[in-house]
């Protein structure tokens, strides 16, 4: 990446600015929840969703929050670690994290250092720059992220929810009135690699493009890769780039889709209000819209650009297994002999695969026992799985009263998306989720709190007197006559 030619001194003078603008427009009044849990709020995930959630929080006034991240320092996220395009697949001008702050804003950074003439020239941003961005977002808005913390179980608590986190060969205990789930494409389950590959191998002869893989060490080596969408193409093209003397590309599609299935991301009609359309079009907009996986033409060509790329589509594998010439595919055309195999083969949403979420997922309501969504057999095995979330972007109970405390935690992750609409956690998704996610967990925490804030108002302390007191005759103390219809309502929104 091309050095800026503007150094450090601008980029501090526009961290000041974002700083003044910050305090401008930020609610100066601390939330106070009062005592019984160490945080308001815990996060679990250090990248960009978390670090966006956390800011958005201190703006109107929630500061006993805590972000905690199972990588080590410098490794949060996937844009320096496991995504592998080129360029961002998101327009350049994408807004949301910033908030509406323009000193925040990726343009602002990106023209400081290199000038607003090399921005309108900029086609799509680079992968590497977007994370150099979130490092300094990150340091503007002084979101601390507790690293090396492994999120291993969560249960209720007298308030609010136990989180038990590993580190450093410890387990430590912290309480939190409310969870957020920021862990990516993966956070509510797994990456997906198809039976015939995990049981036909051995562990070190294959990846998920979701593993850190060393692609220096396929030098000169024939790899196959399965799949057709972006992550698989990405693989290959880097794999190629890093010196592999062959790529097979296997897709069971006959075509290649370039166009994005997200189309409802053009539609404000439906995207906004999507989670509060009926379940059955909601259930029908998410299973037929982005059933096929894809990949931009930008990202198909850079694999083709390369002589030893090979496209094969239309191919089932049939049986995989390690023979004398490395490892042997089988499809219905053809038998490849490849030395190693990178699956791009997806995800899978699956409460029962988080060891964290143990305790949660026999709890709370999946997509799959919606009435009527049984029926749609081949989607409910890919969808099926996805939680059923309210429009808090929180878990709902299984069975009504029975685990009330799964309502205090908000996905802010793939696993939202038949919920929802949005991949939420995604680029595209912060300028509406974020502030959806804010608006919640307010409201959340002012139900925990509302005996408390609620009652100095209905029973406001006497005037002090301003003359001298005449005695008059003891009097008993008023009695409310009982809970207010506002109590009462309340008490009916407080899980």
């Amino acid at each position: 990446m091309q050095e800026a030619p503007n150094g450090p001194a601008v980029l501090a003078r526009l961290t000041d600015e974002a700083r003044r603008a910050i305090a401008l427009v930020s609610r100066p009044l601390a939330w106070d929840s009062g005592p019984g849990a160490d945080l308001d709020v815990a996060i679990i995930g250090g990248g960009q969703s978390g670090i966006g959630a956390a800011f958005a929080l201190s703006r109107v006034g929630v500061t006993h929050v805590g972000v905690f991240d199972a990588a080590p320092k410098g490794a949060a996220g996937v844009w320096a670690t496991t995504a592998r395009m080129e360029t961002l697949r998101t327009d350049k001008a994408i807004s949301g994290i910033d908030q509406g702050i323009p000193a925040l804003t990726f343009e602002r950074w990106f023209a400081e250092q290199w000038g607003e003439a090399a921005y309108r020239t900029l086609g799509r941003i680079p992968r590497l720059m977007w994370q150099d961005y979130l490092d300094w977002f990150q340091r503007t808005v002084a979101v601390d992220i507790r690293h090396d913390m492994r999120l291993i179980d969560v249960d209720a608590a007298e308030v609010g929810l136990r989180l038990t986190f590993s580190h450093g060969g410890s387990h430590s205990i912290v309480t939190a009135r409310r969870l957020v789930l920021a862990t990516g494409v993966d956070g509510l389950g797994m990456p997906f690699v198809p039976e015939v590959i995990r049981s036909g191998l051995p562990a070190g002869a294959w990846a998920h493009t979701a593993d850190p893989i060393d692609f220096s060490r396929l030098a000169g080596r024939r790899i196959a890769v399965i799949g057709a969408a972006s992550s698989a193409f990405d693989a290959a093209a880097t794999a190629l780039e890093a010196g592999a003397s062959q790529v097979h590309l296997l897709s069971r599609a006959r075509r290649l889709a370039t166009q994005s299935p997200q189309a409802l991301a053009r539609n404000p009609v439906l995207y906004r209000p999507f989670r509060d359309l009926p379940d059955r079009v909601r259930w029908q907009i998410i299973t037929r819209g982005r059933a096929r996986g894809h990949a931009p033409q930008a990202t198909i060509d850079r694999a083709g650009r390369h002589p030893n790329f090979h496209l094969l589509l239309g191919r089932e594998i049939a049986s995989v297994r390690q023979g004398d010439d490395g490892i042997e595919i089988k499809t219905g055309q053809e038998t490849l002999s490849v030395d190693f195999i990178i699956a791009g083969t997806g995800y899978r949403t699956d409460l029962a695969t988080r060891p964290e979420l143990s305790r949660i997922a026999k709890r709370v309501r999946l997509w799959r026992e919606v009435p009527g969504i049984a029926d749609d057999r081949d989607a409910v095995q890919e969808w099926g799985g996805h939680p059923y979330l309210d429009r808090e972007l929180a878990f709902t109970e299984r069975v009504p009263g029975t685990a009330p405390w799964v309502r205090r935690i908000h996905i802010f992750n793939y696993g939202a998306v038949v919920s929802h609409g949005y991949h939420v956690g995604d680029i595209g998704s912060h300028d509406t989720c974020i502030r959806r996610l804010r608006e919640a967990i307010q409201d959340g925490l002012f139900r925990d709190s509302a005996d408390r804030l609620v009652a100095p108002l209905l029973n406001p302390p006497p005037a002090a007197e301003t003359h001298p007191a005449r005695p008059i005759a003891s009097q008993p103390a008023r009695q409310l006559p009982g809970p207010s219809p506002f109590q009462l309502h309340l008490q009916g929104l407080n899980p």
